[in-house]
């Protein structure tokens, strides 16, 4: 995470096992960054140890974002990168209730329009910029989390083709126990512009 053009990062999403070590890195790169989740004391306690600042906000509606948009834009200025962790899966099967396949795309899917719809105009209003979605590996036969992965990868795809998103850059990864996490953020923190 050495490229110079990442100098701000939102990190969404506290709660996941992996915030505390891209809080970490984030912090040994110099980056100003935010760690922010739903429930504030995660946030504050995923920047323990560094310079972080930890918001509660959440992505839930349109109020909530656009209000979290704008606090984060005080604290930070420009946001180079936005980093959106989420601990899918679930359950496998047909047989997963209506709550756990809504669970599932509320913490996966309504947290990418939100950004999209929130973020993205700030950061193509400032030339640019990356919006990354960090998750778990589905389980293999895991239908209902391996359909929830692509309403988001089909999301991001979207969001890549608008002509106002030109100058960001869209990624999704799934990661799992054997992911080499410094390698990952390496890739992510390459070139904030499309």
């Amino acid at each position: 995470m050495t490229n110079s053009k990442i100098s701000t990062a939102v990190l969404y999403g506290a709660t996941s096992d992996v915030a505390p070590k891209i809080a970490t890195a984030l912090h040994q790169f110099g980056i100003k960054f935010a760690a922010v989740d739903p429930d504030g004391e995660a946030a504050k306690s995923v920047v323990t140890g560094t310079d972080g600042i930890s918001m509660a906000g959440d992505l839930a509606d349109n109020g909530s974002a656009a209000g979290l948009a704008y606090d984060l834009a005080d604290q930070l200025g420009d946001i180079d990168i936005i980093i959106c962790l989420s601990d899918g899966p679930m359950r496998q099967g047909f047989a997963v209730p209506v709550a756990h396949f809504d669970a599932l795309t509320q913490s996966q899917l309504r947290p990418v329009y939100m950004i999209g719809r929130h973020f993205v105009p700030g950061m193509a209003a400032a030339n640019g910029g990356k919006i990354a979605v960090l998750t778990n590996s589905p389980a293999q036969g895991d239908v209902w989390a391996n359909a929830s992965a692509a309403f988001v990868r089909n999301a991001l795809d979207a969001m890549a083709n608008d002509p106002l998103a030109d100058d960001i850059t869209f990624e999704y990864v799934q990661i799992d126990a054997d992911t080499d996490l410094d390698a990952t953020l390496s890739s992510l923190s390459g070139s904030a512009q499309g």
